[in-house]
């Protein structure tokens, strides 16, 4: 298949998003597709791993309490007709949007609506806030915007885990579930040579956290909740 896999993170950009979506190209790359990725330019170079890899011109828009990366393209009205003249010139079959709440997704839906192939939409990021009130913005501007304007596009969502997709039913409701299947991303490598390593610290039951340091994603539930566990099962 010839995929466009359209994303507004890429690297040299450092963020989960932006190495998935780079990984996702070189598998899908590596299974013999013919794959193009379209991300917004980054202000620096890198070495695009042998990816055919187009960039966007973008304004960034620093919101330091919703987005850490927010980058308006959609405003340019010639990145709609770039993204469509891509998916012409590589005669794409499907386009691949990694997330959903980036305004990329509008010239990416407008490139697959003209061509008449399937959009599918990759989500792993839950637009969530523990702050009630930040939360509750978070869920109507994720109603009103990704629930009509993007995901009524797509063929298929592809929630990364479960809890994404019991995330997607929560807020979008059952309209989804249909169109939502759960395709799994996490550590790659074979998980038995991972678990057969040991170590050599002094204290038993260490956790070891590997990830962002945010708000959603934040470390402390989790220890509080070991903490509960460890008086049922100490082991």
């Amino acid at each position: 298949m010839k995929i466009l896999v359209v994303g507004g993170m890429f690297p040299p950009m450092r963020t989960g998003t932006a190495f998935y979506t780079q990984n996702i190209a070189l598998a899908l790359k590596s299974l013999g597709h013919q794959v193009t990725v379209i991300s917004l330019e980054a202000g620096e170079t890198i070495d695009d791993l042998g990816l055919d890899v187009r960039r966007l011109p973008a304004i960034r828009l620093p919101m330091k309490n919703f987005f850490k990366h927010f980058r308006i393209c959609s405003l340019y009205p010639g990145n709609w007709f770039r993204v469509r003249r891509i998916a012409d010139e590589i005669d794409a079959d499907a386009v691949l949007l990694v997330n959903h709440y980036l305004d990329i997704a509008f010239p990416a839906i407008f490139a697959a609506r003209r061509r008449r192939i399937p959009l599918l939409c990759s989500v792993g990021t839950q637009l969530q806030s523990l702050n009630p009130k930040r939360d509750r913005i978070l869920n109507f501007f994720d109603r009103l915007i990704c629930g009509r304007f993007i995901f009524a596009f797509c063929s298929r969502v592809i929630a990364w885990d479960t809890q994404i997709r019991r995330y997607l039913l929560d807020v979008q409701g059952e309209t989804l579930a249909d169109k939502t299947v759960v395709v799994n991303f996490g550590v790659s490598g074979d998980p038995g040579r991972m678990l057969s390593v040991s170590h050599d610290y002094y204290a038993k039951g260490v956790i070891i956290g590997v990830g962002a340091v945010s708000e959603q994603r934040s470390f402390v539930p989790l220890i509080r909740a070991f903490a509960l566990l460890h008086a049922e099962m100490p082991d």
